[in-house]
Order: structure tokens, then sequence, then C-alpha cells
């Protein structure tokens, strides 16, 4: 009966030290072992991770299937090749974009458009092409200079370099959109009085919706006319400083004409 009695409290101590070793994690190493969250969130340092927007064709928009197409992705891809280094792409929309530069989530994007704002904010490359700063009114309209859009209500991309131009500009009922297609539409059916915009992407939308062009003028004298750059988060320059190489060669070789020809061209700047 003893023997018995003493083998049965040895099991159960047995069984409390390995139950114990099983379910304790020492302090230390609680906050010494990575969570598993972490550890998903990790990734290459060496994979330039590019934030691109879903709906700005023809620059950067997602085919069907879902993957990232367009003028700057062609560009980048281009650029990732020269550097060595693999690429991946994280379509979102622009206010996230900028999101993630500044956490450090992203490396890069290919389609900062240069302002001195954004370049005293932002570590930008050499322009690779130009982008044209519009603002469309309805055929009837009797808007006709950007000092006639100044009182009105203008539609345009949140965030965008046309939403900031409009800013500067002084127009008092400014409408932020989540995208060019959006603020054409408004204009379309007078929600808003005129669409400030990005020419290229606007001719992509007209496609796509039938009549739009038609009941659509462009004011004559353009917002601007600027050099898109690829861009990455202030402390990022030695990185942006080698793009900037590569896009100096891009343009003596010849390729960055090519990859631009539908936008109309590689960037002079």
């Amino acid at each position: 009966m003893k023997r018995m009695t003493v083998i049965w409290i040895a099991t159960l101590v047995g069984v409390w030290v390995f139950g114990g070793c099983q379910g304790h994690t020492p302090r230390k190493a609680q906050e010494e072992s990575p969570s598993i969250q972490s550890l998903l969130s990790a990734r290459d340092p060496n994979v330039l991770v590019v934030a691109c927007m879903p709906d700005f064709p023809p620059y950067e928009s997602v085919d069907a299937n879902g993957e990232p197409v367009g003028v700057s992705i062609d560009v980048m891809r281009e650029i990732a090749r020269r550097l060595n280094r693999p690429v991946t792409f994280r379509a979102l929309p622009w206010t996230d974009v900028l999101a993630q530069l500044s956490s450090g989530k992203a490396d890069l994007t290919a389609t900062m458009v240069y302002t001195p704002q954004r370049g005293r904010e932002w570590a930008l490359s050499l322009g690779w092409g130009t982008m044209t700063s519009v603002v469309y009114v309805r055929r009837t309209s009797k808007i006709r200079t950007i000092s006639d859009v100044v009182p009105k209500v203008v539609a345009s991309p949140k965030g965008s370099t046309e939403y900031e131009q409009l800013q500067v500009k002084g127009v008092r009922q400014l409408i932020g959109t989540k995208n060019v297609e959006e603020a054409l539409r408004m204009t379309v059916t007078g929600a808003a009085d005129g669409a400030g915009c990005n020419r290229e992407a606007a001719k992509a939308v007209f496609k796509q919706h039938i009549g739009w062009e038609s009941a659509l003028f462009e004011i004559e004298t353009p917002l601007a006319v600027t050099p898109v750059t690829i861009a990455g988060r202030k402390g990022n320059e030695i990185l942006i400083e080698r793009i900037s190489g590569i896009i100096g060669e891009m343009k003596k070789d010849g390729t960055l004409a090519q990859l631009t020809a539908s936008v109309g061209g590689q960037s002079s700047i």
C-alpha cells in the first residue's frame, strides 16, 4: 500500500513539473522571443516594396488577376532589375500610399509629382516623366479660365497634386474624391462644376465611359506641367540617389523613352 502511495505521489509531481514547464514561459523568454505576428510581418530587406495605386491608369492600376500594370510599374520594374533587387507592389489608395512610405512599410512610390513642399517632405529622384494637371468642366458651363474656377465647386482626388494646386489657387469649395473617375463623374452629373485631375488619367477614364469626353472640355491653361519622380521617405537618400543614376542611364540608352511613349515620353528635368 505504501509503495502504491509513493508511486501515485511521484506521478503527480511529474505531471506538475512537466505541465509547468510546458505551460509557463519565463518572463525573460517571453520578452526576448519574437511573436508570431512579428515573424509573419518580417520581410526580406533586399526586396523593394513599392506602394502604388489600383485606380490610376495608364500609370498604375491592377488587371483582372490583381496584378499591377501601367507605365510607372514598368519603369519601376526596370529600375529594380538594374538595381539587381526583387520588387513587390502594394496597391493602395493614395493617402495609404503616403502612410506606408512614412511608416517605412513601403520603400518607394513611383508616381510622386514634384512640388516644392513634397521636395521638403520626401526624398525624390530625378524625374522620369512629366504629368499635366488640368481642369475639366461641362461643355455647357461658362467657366473658361482658372480664375473662373476659384468660386466654384471643384472635385479632385484627395491628396493629389491637383488637389494641392487647386488649394494654392484659392478654390473655395474643394471636394476630395477617392480617384479621378469619381471627380469626373461628379462633374458630368452636375454634382461639381469642375474636376481637377491628371490629363492622361482622365483620358483613360473616358475610354471606359462613353459620352463623358463629349460632355466635358478641358480649360485651355493647365494647372501645371510637372516632373514625376520616384519617392521614398527622408533618410532613404542613398537609394534614391542610386535610382536617379539609373534613370539617367535609362534616358541615355533610350529605355525610358520607350517605356513612357504612351504618356508623352520621358521628362527633360
